[in-house]
Formats: C-alpha cells, structure tokens, sequence
C-alpha cells in the first residue's frame, strides 16, 4: 500500500477509536474515488477467480463477477483505492481464447500414443490441456502463481531499461496429467517503457511457449484394465503385432474373439517392442499492463530470487 493510501486508513482507525465508526467505511468516504486495484492475500487459500483479478482495476459501480472485494464469501482481498498516477498495478491477460480441443486426453491416451503414436508430436490444444496448463502456471503454482512473479521481474527489467525480457523454468504440471511431470515453461516479453513523475508505464505482450518429453509409461496394469474396455483399440494393437507373435488370427485365419489372454499376449508384445518418445508442445499469448513506483524500494513488484523464476 503506498504512503497516500497508508494515512487514509491511519485516520480512518483514528476515527473508528474515537467514535467507534467502522475503519471500512470511513476509508470509503475519505476517497475521491470509486476505482481500486484488488489485491489478494497471496497464499494457497486465494481462490482462482481472485487470484486472477490480483493487480487489475476495477470500480466498485461496476464490479467483476466475483463482486467487489470482500463481498465474497471468506473472501480476505482488499481493495485498494486507485489514483492515477500513485497506484501501482499490473496484470496479464490472456490475448485470444485457446483452440484448445474437446477431447481431453487422460493418462491412458499418453501411454498409447507412446506406443502407437510412432513419436509423432502433440500439442496442448489437441490433447485439450491447453487451458488447464494455463491456469495452473498463471495462477495456481506457489502461493501466487507465475504471473505475478514475472509481473515482478518485468518490473525490475523496466527499472533497468532490459526489455525485451526472456524467461525459462520447469514446473509440476502433475496436477493437469500425471504424464506431464516437469516441464518447461519459457518466453519473451516485449513492449514499451514510459515515465510519468514517480511511475514507470509497461505495456507489452508476452510469448509463452510449453515443452515436455513423454518417455516412460507409468502404470502397465492401469493400461491393461483401460483398454480391455475398448475392444477397436485391442483389435488394432493385434493387427500390428500379430504377424510378429502370432496373435490375432486363428489357426484358420479367422478373428479370433478378445479375452484376456489375448489382452495379456498383446501387452507382453508390447513390452518386448517398447514405444517411442514423443514431444507434447504449446504456446500462448499475453498482453500485459503496469505502473509501479520507478523507487524500487517503495514498490511491491519487486523481481524474486533466482529459484522463483516463472
């Protein structure tokens, strides 16, 4: 909160001491304006919707979805009275809606694309995965997620006039597939620097590109139970196979019917011929917006250690 904002509430306790006035109301009646930048509590209790409306300005006229701060049900975020000019905010958003597909692949898909896939390439928006990989990195990684934290070091970038700003990290994206493990998050901001008085102005827009290698299966047995319940996958995996092993035909060529053994005779084949590793990609776009105190020891968007990178 920056020193203005600090004496308002300063009086406003003064105030509730003296005539028991609540310190919410007489902050309100002491600003002469209807516009706040929401602020949340930064921890793992931030709910997404809040955690997303971090940093950006809205009026209490005309409040986002989730209503004004507060207004929630144990909703902890504060409201800080925006001035123009005084007020730091910053804030990402997301520059187009993902294509991301209606299929969504679950653990079981990656295993068999492994082995049947011959390493071809997959994309977030084809495996539809795309959307969740976003919100676990923008908002829901550490206590605040990593937008923030690269609103920070955009910040300390702008500070000292080092745009455009690449950036690299792994992340645990477990939570989304269990397939997905650790995988790389990394990219570019780029955009423009203005001075006004106390406040550097950051506008721009930021290239995020995901990277991770599918190489080992993770449950044989969890495969085995999925695809006996999917009698044109076993079908297809005995047509590959059965001229190696000699499975999938009878002795007079004729189909013969699915049963475990031949569920069992196909994944021995398998094993025995192992899969090929493959690469699952994507990328999206951000715009972003600021203005944060030049004096970085007044602000709160301040760059973290290297361990914290987004």
């Amino acid at each position: 909160m920056n020193v203005i904002n600090a004496d308002a509430y300063r009086k406003a306790f003064a105030q509730y001491l003296r005539s028991g006035k609540p310190i919410a109301v007489s902050f309100k009646q002491s600003q002469t304006t209807q516009d706040y930048v929401w602020r949340s509590q930064a921890d793992g209790r931030v709910r997404l919707a809040h955690r997303i409306n971090d940093g950006r300005i809205f009026s209490r006229a005309n409040p986002p979805e989730t209503g004004n701060p507060g207004d929630d049900y144990n909703c902890r975020c504060v409201a800080e009275p925006y001035i123009d000019g005084v007020t730091e905010f910053a804030y990402f958003e997301q520059a187009k809606a993902s294509d991301a597909s209606a299929y969504h692949w679950e653990n079981n898909d990656f295993i068999w694309h492994f082995y049947m896939g011959d390493g071809q390439e997959v994309t977030l928006a084809e495996i539809g995965h795309l959307d969740e990989v976003i919100n676990q990195y923008a908002y829901l990684d550490g206590n605040e997620g990593a937008y923030r934290r690269l609103a920070d070091q955009i910040a300390d970038a702008a500070r000292r006039d080092k745009l455009p700003y690449d950036f690299s990290f792994n992340y645990d994206f477990s939570t989304v597939a269990f397939s997905h493990g650790n995988s790389t998050v990394s990219g570019e901001f780029n955009g423009a620097i203005s001075r006004s008085q106390q406040m550097l102005n950051i506008e721009g827009a930021a290239n995020f590109q995901f990277k991770d290698i599918f190489t080992d299966p993770v449950d044989m047995r969890s495969m085995s139970a999925w695809i006996r319940e999917q009698p044109d996958r076993i079908r297809r995996l005995l047509q590959r196979f059965g001229e190696i092993y000699g499975i999938g035909e009878g002795p007079q060529g004729d189909e013969i019917e699915i049963d475990e053994d031949a569920v069992s005779a196909v994944f021995f084949a398998i094993s025995e011929l192992g899969g090929t590793a493959y690469r699952i990609t994507g990328e999206w776009e951000a715009n972003f917006k600021a203005a944060v105190l030049i004096d970085r020891d007044k602000s709160q968007y301040i760059g973290r250690d290297a361990e914290f990178n987004p």
